[in-house]
């Protein structure tokens, strides 16, 4: 009866396993060797290397320095990415953890309700509900008449302001937050996506004074010659990323053993 039920469930198993196999490990590996792969100088075209015997660090140490070398262009960047998200981050909490504790705290019959009116929103495709940011910062939009109202001259939201970044990514990635009852959980799941996000700045600002990691990693794979340096820029994203992931599994575990 063991061995019946071992495969059984190892035969429920297989489809999300090879599901998953087809679509992350076998990406993930192509990503890997073009990483690790060569540059065709003839066509200025990445060359994958499947073999881990032939792989290059070449492309590694170009991203290293562009990093953090002396000439680092690509640090700044970094550091932007890191200070938007941490300001991110806190925003979501400070605004998002009352009305979370609220809903789980003092709605009673009504929770449903306010979670669906809290969600609603969000039902709505990122994409049209950046546009319609745009349509309220541009320059003739309700913000800057509502400052008018009180006497304060328009701001150029959509010229390359920090602020306006900032709080699209919170706009973006709170519900997240709300709607997972543990502050550590709900940051990691809001925190994770933030750091890669590249849509948010392209939409809301586009300016080179603003951009994230994300829009540096956009950038590189769609010009020709560095999209290898793309490839490493992303598996050095991952790696960082895979650290409270992992994090995260071990804490969800020992939390479910108690």
């Amino acid at each position: 009866m063991r061995k019946r039920k071992n495969v059984f469930w190892v035969a429920l198993a297989a489809p999300g396993i090879i599901w998953l196999a087809i679509l992350f490990v076998v990406p993930f590996y192509a990503v890997l060797s073009i990483a690790m792969g060569k540059l065709n100088q003839l066509y200025e075209a990445p060359v994958a290397v499947w073999n881990p015997v032939s792989w290059s660090s070449s492309n590694v140490i170009n991203v290293w320095r562009d990093l953090f070398g002396s000439v680092s262009f690509a640090g700044p960047i970094l550091v932007r990415t890191i200070v938007y998200v941490a300001l991110a981050s806190l925003l979501c909490l400070v605004i998002g953890y009352p009305a979370a504790y609220f809903v789980a705290r003092f709605a009673g019959r009504r929770k449903g309700l306010f979670l669906v009116l809290l969600i609603a929103p969000f039902w709505i495709s990122y994409m049209m509900r950046m546009l319609a940011w745009i349509d309220l910062l541009s320059t003739g939009g309700y913000v800057n008449k509502a400052l008018g109202w009180v006497g304060i001259s328009p701001v150029n939201w959509l010229g390359g302001n920090s602020a306006t970044v900032v709080f699209g990514l919170v706009y973006g990635y709170i519900p997240y937050l709300i709607l997972v009852q543990v502050i550590l959980t709900g940051l990691l799941i809001t925190v994770l996506p933030m750091l890669g996000d590249y849509y948010t700045n392209q939409m809301l600002s586009g300016a080179a004074s603003t951009s994230m990691i994300g829009n540096l990693i956009q950038g590189q794979l769609g010009t020709p010659g560095l999209e290898a340096q793309g490839a490493v820029l992303s598996m050095l994203l991952l790696l960082v990323l895979l650290i409270p992931m992992i994090y995260y599994v071990i804490a969800t575990n020992r939390e479910a053993a108690r």
